[in-house]
């Protein structure tokens, strides 16, 4: 079932808003085919205490910053994905978050 889920989604034109190495590292284990358009959002723009958690944080600072990428001039793609990590203690939170165009 998830092979069969991976197919549809490589068929889209994906776009990974994030120039990390780990985060490319990870689609290209799923072995997905991808672009790269790092994405310009300041995530210091977002104040961590607004947040009820670090999970929280980080869900918002990935949507904005796929967001900022989709809504980029030129940019062209079917799905666009950002992410964020955030140390928390005694855990790592990671959020990735797709935006469909």
């Amino acid at each position: 079932m998830l092979l069969h889920l991976l197919t549809d989604i490589n068929a889209k034109a994906i776009v990974l808003a994030s120039g990390s190495p780990r985060r490319k590292e990870l689609l290209t284990t799923l072995g997905l085919n991808f672009s790269v358009l790092p994405s310009e959002f300041d995530e210091r723009s977002l104040v961590k205490s607004d947040f009820a958690t670090p999970s929280d944080f980080v869900q918002e600072s990935a949507k904005q910053k796929a967001t900022e990428v989709a809504k980029r001039d030129g940019a062209t793609g079917d799905l666009f994905i950002g992410a964020d990590t955030v140390p928390a203690p005694s855990v790592r939170v990671l959020a990735c978050l797709c935006i469909p165009t």
